[in-house]
């Protein structure tokens, strides 16, 4: 498995506390215990090993958290057996359970289970009765290897989401590149034909009929034609931000797993030139990109219409909600925000438990 910098640095996050085991190894090579209970020992050590490198695999390839519920188990019985059946010299399993909950649960629920095991890890200490520096070390290495492991699979998932926004903000420009190409083709191009054929109608008026010029006529004609149709094919606008939104809504909701659907209203669309697509797909771009990161929505409903002479885009989901009032806008959004006012547009947001709106209205 070859892993990029951001996973690399998963992994290794989760690795470093396999030191750990240097002191349960150290006391069962002294001969202190029983074989038969060293040999329980170094099986369940073993299968905590085991699952705990599984899941710190799984979170390194994804670069993000992965649910290991069944390997949460397994660490916390373990963790907890250990020490109490064995000797105090094998306390110290807090300390995976810790790093697998970073790996394994999003922020806010591994930050939960990190004081929970750190609470685990003191009460064990009291009831084992484990002698002052390990009653505390272990405790305190409870606490920072949860919070280590969170910290860094945080800034894996910030590192893809910065790459993924980019590579949609370089398809964007393209996008945006190809329709003003094509609008100024279809515009030029088009005056040009028609100023062509005026001038052919003025000049067939003033000559007598000529079969010759007839069929030249004819011939310029069919050409006047052929062209209007080629032009017509160069830019649709509408059929481009339709194919861009679809594309990236797909996309997303493969990413995601969450399902949104585009709704497209015909009759209230605007007009193919006058349909603002770059701003709308930057828009609905950003606002994708907050409900994955923030809004643990189910589906997202995502509508196209023309009001009062104005494109509009509405993305809806059923996530969390938040309080507009003091949160009212993500980076991404306050930055669209100020640049569609500045082009004449608006982006509004309102939310409540259970659904999110993000309305983007911009001129034809």
């Amino acid at each position: 498995m070859r892993l990029t910098g951001d996973r690399a640095a998963v992994l290794a996050a989760a690795l470093v506390w396999l030191v750990m085991l240097g002191f349960p190894v150290a006391y069962a090579v002294s001969g202190a215990v029983s074989e038969v209970a060293l040999g329980v020992a170094l099986a369940a050590l073993a299968l905590l090993v085991g699952v705990y490198l599984r899941a710190a695999l799984r979170s390194a390839r994804d670069g993000a958290p992965r649910p290991a519920p069944l390997s949460l188990v397994v660490v916390a019985v373990v963790a907890i057996a250990l020490p109490s059946v064995v000797g105090t010299a094998w306390f110290g399993g807090t300390v995976f359970l810790a790093a697998l909950l970073g790996l394994s649960l999003p922020t806010r629920r591994a930050l939960i289970g990190i004081a929970a095991a750190t609470g685990l890890a003191v009460a064990q200490a009291m009831l084992i009765d484990v002698a002052s520096p390990q009653a505390i070390s272990v405790p305190l290495l409870t606490a920072v290897a949860g919070v280590v492991v969170v910290v860094v699979v945080r800034q894996s998932v910030l590192t893809r989401e910065l790459a993924e926004s980019r590579r949609t903000a370089e398809r964007l420009a393209v996008e945006a590149e190809r329709l003003r190409l094509a609008r100024e083709l279809h515009d030029s191009v088009k005056q040009q034909a028609f100023v062509a054929a005026l001038e052919l109608a003025s000049a067939r008026s003033r000559l007598g009929p000529d079969q010759h010029l007839d069929a030249a006529a004819d011939a310029v004609a069919t050409v006047q034609r052929q062209l209007g149709e080629v032009i017509e094919q160069v830019r649709p606008p509408q059929r481009e931000l339709l194919a861009a939104l679809r594309e990236h809504l797909a996309e997303w909701s493969r990413r995601t797993g969450v399902p949104a659907n585009l709704t497209v209203h015909p009759a209230q669309v605007l007009p193919a030139e006058d349909l603002a697509a770059e701003p709308l797909l930057t828009v609905a771009a950003e606002a994708l990109t907050n409900v994955a990161r923030h809004a643990g929505a189910s589906q997202v409903a995502v509508t196209l219409s023309g009001r009062d002479g104005r494109a509009v885009l509405e993305i809806t989901d059923d996530g969390r909600g938040f309080d507009v009032q003091r949160s009212p806008f993500g980076q991404g959004l306050r930055g669209m925000r100020e640049r569609l006012a500045e082009r004449g547009g608006t982006l509004d947001v309102r939310s409540k438990p259970g659904c999110t709106t993000v309305v983007a209205s911009y001129p034809a």
